[in-house]
């Protein structure tokens, strides 16, 4: 009765004695707090330094700021969990952070001045600089410490053993993305889970599960299935595991299927004194949106929705229609060639023009130069393919060279595309394909693009059989839920490569 309460009891002592943490975690404390001051530090010589540079005699009302700001810091910085689990941050991400925990310090600077008439002292100009002066110096800091960070995690030091609790493919799948990710620092040392896990609730493998591979027994993993880590037991050796290999951390990872299974295996390791974390199973949703929120503490994640919210979809418009501008300068006259050589090549218009899915779903107009005869121009259900009859030899250079596209940036120009995003597909192929690959219709949240993150990585021409197009979707898709300004020039640039390769362009 007394064994299992015994060794609990045991491995908590264990653990607070820093057997299962490394050094830096161990310490953890007293780093962020040293990391806080020298945050604190930065941004109080910048203030010294702003206010040099401004011709101000440093005074009284100086120092008062510079205290108000360091007891600012330390109160929104807490508050936020600014030094909170930055192992599992992005640097972007961490970035962002930051920004938005010393935007709140200054909102409340700004505040306080106002209120107190300090601001005669410290006038717009100067509070800009020394905001903008501040960030940059406690991101330097920020980055140098991430670096040293991942430095050393990617060469042995500071690693969290992590012990997996579950089956299947999410499991694997988790244990890759760790496995991918060394700037994390966590080593999986392998996985536990029950028998029943494995053959299913009717003896069947679970959803996605594959075979699994155990230590000591036959059952190994086809060879279509990468091996993951290594089965070390069951939940009633959890224990056991958890001290034998210093471990920190559980995540439990099961198919979405095995609610039941999940729930008992929570309930039963929550008491235990490491990190216990629950991997959700994507499977179905992995090139969804993914963003969370919270309903009253209620978790909500939200899977369909456009990344451009707010400020991004004014950044977004003048992203394209700055850029767009910009390149319609130097290719009027290449366009003009091209319309002459058009008219001349074959009887017909200069333009082709087709109805496509624009965002949200909506018919738009998308303009062409056009590149076949008349008589094989319209609503046919055939894609251009490789050396197709109908292209004239004019249009076969203009899409040998993308320059059929180019009326595109007027469509861009007019706000019915943007210069990158998914490509525009014929309203029929895409009531085609709707109909055979789930979420299809998501690479429709976000304008279509002249160009696009498919493209650049070879998906361009003729999508003729399912597999294609999958693929296709799952580039559009990761654009969309990964869009900066930033991916969108690496996206342009790249065109430019491609355009240059040639690849499958006809």
């Amino acid at each position: 009765m007394n064994a299992r309460p015994s060794r609990l009891s045991h491995l908590i002592r264990r653990i607070r004695g820093g057997g299962a943490r490394g050094l830096l975690a161990r310490h953890y404390a007293a780093l962020t707090e040293l990391w806080q001051l020298l945050d604190i530090l930065a941004v109080l010589v910048t203030l010294i330094l702003t206010g040099l540079a401004f011709g101000h005699e440093l005074g009284t009302r100086h120092a008062m700021a510079g205290g108000l700001t360091a007891f600012l810091m330390l109160l929104v910085y807490t508050w936020l969990d600014l030094y909170y689990r930055i192992r599992t941050r992005s640097i972007w991400t961490h970035a962002q952070h930051l920004l938005r925990a010393w935007g709140l310090v200054f909102m409340l600077l700004l505040a306080t001045g106002y209120l107190t008439g300090a601001q005669a002292t410290f006038p717009a100009a100067f509070a800009l600089s020394w905001f903008t002066a501040a960030y940059l110096a406690q991101l330097l800091i920020h980055l140098q410490v991430r670096l040293t960070l991942n430095w050393l995690r990617r060469h042995g030091f500071n690693l969290r053993n992590a012990l997996l609790v579950g089956e299947g493919e999410p499991m694997r799948r988790f244990a890759r993305l760790l496995d991918e990710q060394p700037w994390l620092g966590i080593k999986v040392i392998g996985f536990v889970s029950e028998e029943a896990w494995s053959t299913g609730r009717h003896g069947e493998a679970p959803r996605g599960s594959g075979a699994v591979r155990v230590v000591g027994s036959d059952t190994v993993l086809p060879d279509a299935v990468p091996a993951g880590p290594a089965r070390l037991g069951s939940l009633d050796q959890v224990e056991e595991i958890i001290e034998h290999h210093a471990i920190s951390d559980l995540y439990i990872a099961l198919p979405t299927d095995f609610r039941a299974e999940a729930e008992r295996a929570v309930a039963r390791l929550i008491n235990l004194p490491v990190n216990v974390s629950w991997v959700p199973d994507i499977s179905v949703i992995h090139s969804l949106a993914r963003r969370t929120e919270s309903i009253d503490d209620q978790p909500v994640v939200c899977l369909t929705e456009s990344p451009f919210r707010g400020g991004r979809r004014m950044l977004k418009r003048l992203e394209d229609v700055v850029l767009a501008s910009l390149l319609l300068v130097p290719l009027a006259p290449v366009m003009a060639a091209i319309a002459v050589a058009v008219r001349l090549s074959s009887p017909g218009p200069i333009l082709f023009r087709q109805l496509r899915h624009g965002l949200d779903g909506k018919n738009i107009v998308v303009w062409k130069f056009r590149t076949m005869r008349v008589e094989a121009q319209g609503e046919s259900a055939r894609q251009a393919s490789r050396n197709d009859e109908r292209i004239t030899p004019v249009g076969a250079f203009l899409r040998r060279w993308s320059l059929d596209e180019l009326p595109q940036i007027f469509n861009v120009l007019q706000g019915r595309m943007s210069l990158v995003g998914p490509r525009p597909h014929p309203l029929w192929l895409d009531r085609y394909f709707a109909e055979k690959i789930d979420a299809y219709m998501q690479r429709h949240r976000v304008k279509p693009g002249i160009t696009g993150w498919a493209q650049v990585h070879g998906l361009r021409g003729e999508t003729d059989t399912r597999e294609k197009m999958e693929r296709r979707l799952r580039y559009d898709l990761y654009y969309i839920n990964h869009w900066s300004p930033w991916l969108d020039l690496k996206i342009l640039m790249m065109t430019v490569v491609a355009v240059f390769r040639g690849e499958n362009a006809y």
